[in-house]
């Protein structure tokens, strides 16, 4: 085992997590949810007023077919034979969720059905999801390559501790070579 690569993977395995909760939760907090839908009209029921100051995207869950985003100004315009001209063009649906990207504004929802919708409608502001969307993907990058790090350091046998190589097999001797006396040369009779 490697403890140094292990302990290095473990710490921007943690950084990574760390990361990845703050972009996870500063999304789902930034989202803001608009209050349920009144009558306005028989068979016309529509959300409070979503006042957007930027660039966003609102969803609804659930929506119903008879269901779209309208400006402020084309409220009290619109009816359940122009919705379909009237509305905000969808950007993406999947899975029982529409999605729209609007523009700074008013807008409405409206939905003419015989009772009031059980859609959920949130939106959030693009800056927003730019912002935690960019430390979300950067703590997941990390993550991964914390917890790679750490099994590497894991499964890594260690280098061997630094000294002379060892003299292999009939190579020169390894003992000591004899020292010269120091001092005059003896005498000789």
């Amino acid at each position: 085992m490697n403890r140094r690569l292990a302990l290095i993977g473990l710490v921007v395995f943690i950084a990574g997590i760390a990361l990845l909760g703050v972009g996870t939760y500063g999304v789902e907090s930034s989202l803001h949810s608009v209050g349920s839908f009144t009558l306005l009209s028989p068979g016309e029921y529509v959300t409070p007023k979503i006042h957007l100051t930027s660039d966003a995207t609102v969803t609804l869950r659930n929506p119903s077919s008879s269901m779209g985003i309208v400006t402020a100004a084309n409220l009290s315009l619109v009816n359940a034979t122009n919705l379909a001209s009237m509305e905000v063009p969808l950007t993406t649906s999947s899975s029982g969720t529409s999605a729209y990207v609007v523009s700074a504004g008013d807008y409405y929802v409206v939905a003419f059905t015989s009772s009031a919708p059980s859609t959920t409608v949130q939106y959030l502001y693009t800056s927003e999801v730019a912002g935690y969307g960019i430390a979300t993907l950067l703590g997941l990058i990390l993550a991964i390559a914390g917890g790679i790090t750490g099994l590497v350091g894991l499964v890594r046998k260690p280098k061997p501790p630094a000294g002379p190589a060892p003299v292999p097999w009939g190579g020169p001797s390894t003992a000591p070579t004899p020292v010269a006396p120091s001092g005059p040369p003896p005498r000789t009779p």
